[in-house]
């Protein structure tokens, strides 16, 4: 809800003082992060969720996506799209997920 209104700092206060932290509370602050231009800081907190063994699904993808994007990261967003999608079995969910119709 803190990202929602550009609170970010509010939203990461929230987050790091979370007891248990699962893959919506990590996807939020990851795409939140993402969102409000921060996207080195989506990259780590992407990279901090796998390390504590949260497994991401299809919407973190999506962030993380956005983010390279935004940044002019296209090799590290090439590097997020086909091996860890892949890894995690979320290539063909996510392809569908960022199609227009």
């Amino acid at each position: 809800m803190y990202v929602k209104c550009s609170d970010l700092d509010a939203a990461k206060d929230v987050f790091f003082g979370m007891w248990r932290k699962d893959v919506v509370s990590w996807t939020s602050i990851i795409v939140g992060s993402a969102q409000h231009g921060r996207d080195e800081e989506a990259l780590a907190l992407y990279d901090s969720m796998v390390s504590t063994g949260v497994k991401p699904n299809d919407v973190t993808f999506v962030g993380l996506i956005y983010a390279c994007s935004h940044a002019g990261l296209v090799g590290k967003g090439c590097w997020i799209d086909l091996p860890l999608m892949n890894l995690f079995g979320l290539f063909y969910l996510v392809l569908v997920s960022t199609m227009q119709f």
